[in-house]
């Protein structure tokens, strides 16, 4: 009877030891992928780093050659009027009178100096004294 008890122990020792193994398998399998999936992540946002560090030197870029060729244009823009014929003639006063007026009829200009300068002043028309009544018309 002894020995039917030992190989019933042993074979329920067999059967622990390997449960025991099948779940030490899967807990490092779960180790295992939880270290792929950080890895895949790592990766995965260095490359997106990568990526935003072309796309901003590539704006960079973008933005410098365009500032390149705003400038080229003033200074073109620049010379031609300087180089112009006739572009050291004073010019004509009423027209430049005509010009600052025309301007200063639109909200973006009426606020210069130079506009609030030519508004005439107009004084405050008030209302005739006594009983409250039809305001008086000038």
């Amino acid at each position: 009877m002894r020995w039917r008890l030992a190989i019933a122990a042993a074979l329920v020792a067999v059967v622990l030891a390997g449960v025991g193994w099948v779940v030490h398998m899967r807990g490092a399998l779960d180790k295992a992928r939880a270290a792929t999936a950080i890895a895949q992540a790592g990766r995965a946002t260095a490359e997106a780093q990568g990526n935003v560090a072309l796309d901003a030197a590539a704006i960079t870029d973008a933005g410098a050659t365009r500032d390149q060729r705003i400038v080229i244009i003033r200074e073109a823009n620049h010379d031609a009027i300087r180089t112009a014929p006739g572009s050291g003639a004073a010019l004509d006063p009423d027209l430049v009178r005509a010009g600052r007026d025309g301007l200063c009829r639109y909200a973006a200009y009426s606020a210069e100096p130079e506009c609030v300068a030519l508004r005439p002043v107009h004084p405050a028309v008030l209302p005739a004294g006594g009983p409250a009544g039809p305001a008086a018309t000038p």
